[in-house]
């Protein structure tokens, strides 16, 4: 509903831009359509239906949209990242961490 809110509002600021230019000289293709003299309100409604021709619908540009996922290796700044870590302890319940990290080399545990 935003997007469609979003694209009415632009598609209404450029019918508004291109209208007085569109009046004085409206395109060949449309000749056929419109009366020799036409008013605003049909020149706008061709603006707006070619307009909607060129751009879409918002249900067409959603339906097309796909996302695919694709973990290519895990960085330094993925390990620090939070909502990575999160994610990554629910799916690996078993591994108690995914790394340590020290300010120095690890000291050695006598018992190992």
């Amino acid at each position: 509903s935003q997007l469609t809110s979003a694209m009415e509002k632009n598609r209404e600021k450029l019918i508004d831009t291109l209208l007085p230019s569109a009046m004085s000289n409206p395109p060949a293709h449309w000749r056929k359509h419109i009366e020799s003299n036409p008013n605003e309100d049909t020149m706008r409604k061709m603006l707006n239906n070619e307009i909607i021709h060129v751009s879409g619908s918002p249900s067409q540009l959603v339906n097309q949209m796909k996302i695919k996922l694709v973990f290519k290796a895990v960085t330094y700044e993925l390990l620090s990242d939070e909502k990575f870590m999160m994610v990554a302890k629910e799916a690996l319940p078993g591994l108690p961490e995914l790394h340590t990290e020290y300010d120095a080399a690890k000291a050695k545990d006598i018992n190992d």
